[in-house]
């Protein structure tokens, strides 16, 4: 029994359904598509109320995240992403969730997924043994259904080219600073001039796992580069992110 009880590992989440209630397979196809698998959105979207499923499959990823949090720590782990993690449905409707992580191979998750009108709720027990296999009602959905939606790139206007004055380093890291709270700004919705670098997760309220996630594509469209999941661990403060940007020499 202590054995049993020593390789458990439990990981619980809430979310507001609300956030998830303007989200558009196309519109916010990129966004969606870091966080859910093409069938996971194929499920979600053939519901009536898209926005419950979409948040109570977060909150389940999430719920395998946090309890994945002590071997992720470990030298030789990741942290796996939210699409390594799958959560479908079975045939009589009941969840099921694996974990495509090489760096976890021999581990099984139940987990149990619920939401009432405005809040969804997801735990998670993962513990030591082979993944079980499952079929999903959606394992057979045409590719039709499940493929990506490309949107084309809006063609770019040709303008007079103006060789601009160099700016002084004072001057760039300045206008580096401004071009990171513009996004911080309009990810979170507050005002530009509270932003400082020293700001955290912690003085703002909307800076939740979910609200990272928006930031974190927000920041990948305006300075085309792609986060990877330990930086994105690696971010404490709005300082932080600046920092990463420039080793990734993207400002």
């Amino acid at each position: 029994m202590k054995n049993i009880i020593k390789n458990l590992r439990i990981g619980v989440d809430i979310e507001n359904i609300g956030r998830f209630k303007k989200l558009d397979r196309v519109k916010d196809k990129e966004f969606l598509e870091k966080i859910f698998t093409k069938k996971e959105l194929a499920y979600c979207f053939s519901k009536k109320n898209s926005a419950q499923h979409l948040a109570v499959r977060y909150s389940g990823k999430e719920a395998v995240i946090k309890a994945l949090s002590d071997l992720a720590n470990k030298p030789g782990k990741s942290n796996p992403s939210y699409r390594d993690i799958e959560i479908l449905n079975g045939k009589r409707g009941a969840p099921s969730a694996i974990i495509n992580n090489k760096h976890f191979p021999d581990l099984q998750v139940q987990i149990s997924l619920s939401h009432c009108e405005d809040k969804a709720i997801a735990f998670a027990v993962v513990m030591n043994g082979k993944q079980d296999s499952y079929i999903s009602e959606f394992e057979n959905i045409p590719e039709t259904i499940i493929e990506s939606i490309s949107i084309p790139e809006p063609s770019k206007p040709t303008t007079e080219k103006i060789k601009p004055k160099k700016p002084s380093s004072a001057e760039k890291k300045d206008s580096e600073i401004d071009a990171v709270k513009k996004i911080i700004s309009e990810s979170f919705k507050i005002d530009f001039d509270d932003i400082t670098m020293e700001k955290s997760p912690e003085d703002i309220e909307t800076w939740d796992s979910l609200g990272q996630l928006v930031l974190i594509n927000n920041l990948e469209k305006e300075f085309k580069v792609v986060f990877e999941m330990e930086e994105i661990f690696e971010i404490a403060s709005i300082g932080d992110i600046y920092k990463i940007l420039k080793r990734k020499n993207a400002i």
